[in-house]
């Protein structure tokens, strides 16, 4: 004898289970971030974000991420050796909201565990055709890397306006 309930009722439970899981679990990788995409104009009419990887700041990161507008224009792991390269990022000239995303590695002072940092730093800048800037992790501060975005040409920090969110990940322990 055949069941008088709708098909759609007698499976209602494992769509509500699947469509639950989805976003628990993060539909990211099912539905990727929107990529960012800068407009079709010769690299000397767009800005370009490079990445000062000679700051002693940044051998600890292990992985790099960079929003335009909302838009993941990079993300990037980094490896551990010391030869870090790290891609450009091309940039539609004028008014933009970014934020800069890094992760790294930190030891606990007394050594035996740490933990994963994540800095954001959010803020708008004015960009100018054909202007090449610099994203510096600075210094220290507050519990967290500081992070910079620098005219390259008249070595001015050109995001004032920032504002920084530091959140510890996971925490490992060596063992001892």
């Amino acid at each position: 004898m055949q069941s008088k309930i709708p098909l759609f009722l007698r499976h209602y439970s494992y769509i509500v289970g699947a469509l639950l899981a989805l976003s628990v679990c993060g539909c990211g990788t099912i539905f990727p971030p929107e990529m960012y995409v800068p407009p079709d104009l010769p690299k000397s009419e767009l800005a370009a974000i490079k990445f000062d990887t000679k700051s002693p700041y940044i051998k600890g990161m292990n992985l790099i991420e960079v929003r335009i507008n909302g838009k993941r224009a990079l993300r990037q792991k980094i490896e551990d050796d010391k030869n870090i390269s790290i891609h450009d990022v091309f940039v539609a000239p004028g008014k933009q909201d970014m934020s800069v995303t890094i992760r790294h590695h930190v030891w606990y002072s007394w050594g035996s565990s740490s933990y994963n940092l994540q800095t954001t730093s959010t803020f708008s800048v004015e960009l100018k055709s054909g202007g090449t800037y610099l994203v510096r992790v600075a210094r220290y501060l507050d519990g967290g890397p500081f992070i910079e975005l620098i005219d390259k040409n008249t070595g001015e920090v050109v995001n004032n306006d920032r504002k920084h969110r530091y959140r510890a990940a996971k925490r490992y322990n060596r063992g001892f």
